[in-house]
């Protein structure tokens, strides 16, 4: 009777390990959480191996259960205080489009010199290839300005077909965090991209008012498929 009350919590939290062996493996755990709390997954994996091992020989002694038990409570706090004040969730719930940064007179950001103006026969591979946090944070440098960008193809937004998106996920904390953040574009269209390619856009990126946001939008000249950089390219943390 004793060994059938066991069977079922060493099952169960083999099958804990195995998940979270799965999570660590490749680093799959990044689909969820961003790098930095990689520590968190190792550490509940360790302490299911052990729960599971301490089954399997002697059962769960009095101390034995109170050390993995407080083991368990340390590592959601650890989270807590590994988050900062990223709290999860507050940009997902909070904000669901992205406008440039108003910078204050009193911070004080590293200077970036401003884009010459580019001639019409500037080439489209020659256009500065700008990552979305920076043309977010310093958009006064780009705003008129022919650029390129990186990320997943939308080819519609919410249905409309005029519209397309070029865009990644910015994660401050977990995939629930996630929020996309890229730039809205002219619904180029080409038969050999799809959604969820990944794509290299270039043109001029302006303001625009699109449902009554001000958005960043881009007057697409060029729109290239490229192969992803790696499996994490589509996140911004």
């Amino acid at each position: 009777m004793a060994r059938r009350l066991i069977s079922l919590p060493f099952f169960s939290m083999a099958a804990w390990a195995t998940t979270i062996g799965y999570l660590i493996y490749d680093d799959n755990y990044q689909f969820f959480l961003a790098p930095k709390f990689g520590f968190l997954i190792a550490g509940g994996f360790v302490l299911s191996l052990i729960y599971a091992v301490s089954l399997a020989s002697t059962g769960i002694t009095k101390n034995a259960d109170h050390t993995i038990k407080g083991l368990a409570l340390i590592l959601p706090i650890l989270f807590i205080c590994s988050a900062g004040s990223s709290t999860l969730g507050n940009f997902a719930l909070s904000k669901r489009i992205i406008t440039p940064i108003e910078t204050k007179a009193s911070e004080t950001q590293p200077s970036v010199p401003p884009l010459s103006a580019e001639s019409p026969e500037t080439a489209d591979s020659d256009l500065p290839l700008v990552s979305f946090s920076d043309l977010i944070r310093k958009w006064e440098n780009y705003e008129g300005k022919r650029i390129r960008v990186e990320g997943l193809f939308a080819n519609t937004v919410s249905g409309e077909d005029s519209f397309s998106v070029v865009f990644r996920y910015f994660i401050s904390c977990c995939v629930a965090d996630a929020m996309p953040v890229g730039v809205f574009i002219d619904g180029k269209k080409d038969s050999r991209i799809k959604d969820n390619d990944w794509v290299i856009a270039g043109g001029k990126v302006q303001y625009r008012q699109i449902e009554g946001y001000d958005v960043i939008f881009m007057t697409v000249e060029n729109l290239e498929k490229k192969k992803k950089p790696s499996k994490n390219a589509v996140y911004v943390y």
